[in-house]
């Protein structure tokens, strides 16, 4: 299992969502992708939007399926709750001094923790360790 801090407005996520696409559909590697407002005014509302539909993962695939012809919109009034979820997600991602998305961690098949911050190494690094 890989943890991803990805935000709706990284176009390096996008690619990091592709590239994991022939090992996430053979079941080999799943990816828990943790939603935070960084890159740009409008994300934390469209984090909101994303977090409070009906169905989050339907929701943040068709947008990576469909990456710059949809776009979340903003959701202008954020709940408390889903405010603290946001808030507890970038706590997160500052507690492992990551400060750019996608940042990923993850434990190898020996069980250590590594993590790495954008795309600087090749998906295949991540899911073959």
């Amino acid at each position: 299992m890989v943890y991803v801090f990805s935000n709706p407005n990284c176009p390096y996520c996008y690619k990091f969502w592709q590239a994991a696409r022939p090992w996430v559909e053979s079941g080999k590697v799943q990816l828990r992708h943790i939603q935070v407002g960084v890159i740009r005014e409008e994300s934390r509302g469209q984090v909101v939007t994303l977090l409070m539909s009906k169905n989050p993962a339907a929701v943040f695939n068709d947008i990576n399926k469909n990456k710059g012809k949809k776009q979340l919109k903003k959701m202008e009034k954020i709940p408390a709750e889903i405010a603290a979820k946001i808030d507890a997600n970038q706590a997160l991602m500052g507690k492992y001094g990551f400060f750019s998305t996608p940042s990923m961690a993850w434990k190898n098949n020996q069980g250590e923790f590594k993590y790495t911050q954008g795309l600087a190494m090749d998906v295949k690094e991540i899911f073959e360790q």
